[in-house]
C-alpha cells in the first residue's frame, strides 16, 4: 500500500516522526534510533529516500522507503540548522551546510561526500529547476555563489547589490524566468531577486512588515504559484499568490496570531503544513482558502517538514505506534 506522508524533525525525543497528514496520525519507523535532535529531514522529489539530519553524532540518516531499511552518512560535521539540507529536483544530489558553515555535496545514489572547499561561510542554499546549479549564499560576502554539478561543482560568483542582509532561507520560484524569495535578517525582513541579475524587486511594504524567524524555511508549491513565508510575530505565516507581480499576500489565516512559526511545506497539490511554536502544533491549511485542514499539539518544537513528492511511498512495512501522545490506534 502507497501513501503521501508528512516527515517532522523534533528537538525532543521522538526526535523525527512520520505521520499520516490525512489525520494526522503517528507512524514511526521500523529500528528507528536516533538518540538526539533532528535538525532536518527532506524526502527526495521521487520520493525513493528520506535524509533525517540529527546534530549529534553528526550523522545524515539514509532511509530507503521502497522498505524502509537504513544506511548512515557522515560528512563529518554536524549540520548548521534544520533548513540547510537541499535536495535537487531530480533527486541525485543533496546540498548540506555544516556547523562551520561548509559546503558538501552528496551523491544520492552513492552517498559519496564532495566537500566543495572554495565555498565558505555558507548560510543558505537553493537549487535550480534543472538542477545543474546549486546557488550558496556567503555571510562574510555580498555576493552568491553557483556551483556548477555538469563542472565537477566549479563555481563562479554573483554579486548582490541593495540590501545585503543576511539571507535566512532562500527559493528558486520558476516563473517569468525566476526569482529568489529571499527571508532577511532584518528590515525589509522578505525580498525577491531577479535570478539572472540579482537584481531587487520591490514588494510592496504592507505585505510584509513581520521579522522572518531565525529558523525561517521558506517553500514554493510545486505549480510555482505560491510562496509560504514564516514570521517571528504575529500572523506568523505569510503566503503569497505569485499569478501577476507585484505578488498578492493570501488572506492571513483563521488562527492567526501565534507567536512564531518555524518550518512550512507544500505536498504536490494544495496542502501547506506549518510548525507553530508558540502552541508546538503541526498544521495544515488548505490553499489558497488558508482554512484548516488538520491541526494537531506535539507538544514537541518541530524544527522542519517535508512531504514526499511525486512518487509513491511504501506505507505497509511502517508500522504505527500508539505510545507517543497518548495516540489511539
Amino acid at each position: 500500500m502507497t501513501a503521501t506522508i508528512l516527515a517532522t524533525g523534533f528537538y525532543n525525543a521522538p526526535y523525527s516522526y512520520l505521520f499520516d497528514p490525512s489525520d494526522l496520525s503517528f507512524l514511526s519507523l521500523w529500528d528507528y534510533g536516533p538518540t538526539h535532535r533532528a535538525y532536518s529531514v527532506a524526502f527526495t522529489p521521487d520520493s525513493s529516500k528520506l535524509f533525517i539530519g540529527i546534530d549529534d553524532p553528526p550523522f545524515l540518516y539514509c532511509w530507503n522507503t521502497s522498505d524502509w531499511t537504513r544506511q548512515t552518512v557522515s560528512a563529518g560535521d554536524t549540520l548548521y540548522d534544520a533548513k540547510k539540507i537541499r535536495i535537487s529536483p531530480d533527486s541525485k544530489y543533496i546540498g548540506y551546510v555544516s556547523t562551520s558553515r561548509l559546503l558538501f555535496i552528496i551523491d544520492v545514489d552513492t552517498l559519496v561526500i564532495t566537500h566543495l572547499s572554495n565555498v565558505s561561510s555558507v548560510t543558505s542554499l537553493c537549487w535550480s529547476p534543472d538542477s545543474k546549479t546549486l546557488y550558496a549564499r556567503a555571510h562574510s560576502e555580498s555576493s552568491l555563489f553557483l556551483c556548477d554539478a555538469d563542472n565537477s561543482w566549479a563555481h563562479t560568483t554573483s554579486p548582490i547589490t541593495g540590501n545585503t542582509n543576511r539571507w535566512l532561507d532562500f527559493a528558486y520560484v520558476d516563473i517569468d524566468g525566476g526569482y529568489f524569495a529571499v527571508a532577511l535578517k532584518g528590515a525589509p525582513y522578505f525580498q525577491i531577486r531577479d535570478t539572472a541579475t540579482l537584481t531587487e524587486q520591490i514588494l510592496p511594504t504592507v505585505l510584509h512588515t513581520e521579522e522572518c524567524a531565525d529558523q525561517a524555511e521558506i517553500s514554493v508549491s510545486s505549480n510555482n504559484k505560491y510562496v509560504a513565508v514564516p514570521a517571528y510575530a504575529s500572523p506568523g505565516l505569510l503566503v503569497y499568490d505569485t499569478s501577476s507581480f507585484p505578488w498578492q499576500k493570501l488572506p492571513d489565516p483563521p488562527d492567526a496570531g501565534y507567536t512564531r512559526v518555524d518550518g512550512t511545506c507544500f505536498d504536490g497539490s494544495d496542502l501547506l503544513a506549518i510548525h507553530r511554536r508558540n502552541d508546538d502544533a503541526v498544521t495544515i491549511y488548505n490553499i489558497p482558502s488558508m482554512t484548516i485542514n488538520q491541526s494537531l499539539a506535539t507538544g514537541n518544537v518541530t524544527y522542519t517538514l517535508s512531504f514526499n513528492g511525486q512518487g509513491d511511498v511504501e506505507e505497509s512495512s511502517v508500522k504505527p505506534n500508539p505510545l507517543f501522545f497518548g495516540q489511539d490506534f
